[in-house]
């Protein structure tokens, strides 16, 4: 995986951690409004079109943020961001 699609893979990857509440180990009462950003977000003109550059459906991301929404397991902020990076790597241009 070349460096251009790997940091969108990380982009998605912060965005789905802060839709999903997982801003920080402390999350403050200020981060609502980031992760009511992050949230907006996804499936918006821009989400879809990194989809589109790294050859990944939206569908499929909009899957792995709802599996990781519903997820009541507590994970560090770096494992939950290696979870989500190798989740959307292995759906990359299937």
């Amino acid at each position: 995986m070349n460096a251009y699609i790997n940091l969108w893979v990380s982009v998605l990857s912060r965005n789905i951690l802060d839709a999903t509440f997982r801003t920080s180990p402390n999350f403050e009462t200020s981060d609502h409004l980031l992760c009511a950003k992050a949230q907006a977000w996804i499936n918006s003109k821009n989400f879809k079109y990194i989809c589109m550059i790294i050859d990944i459906e939206p569908s499929i991301v909009v899957k792995i943020y709802e599996k990781i929404k519903t997820t009541r397991k507590k994970i560090s902020q770096s494992e939950a961001s290696q979870i989500v990076k190798e989740a959307i790597k292995r759906h990359i241009a299937r």
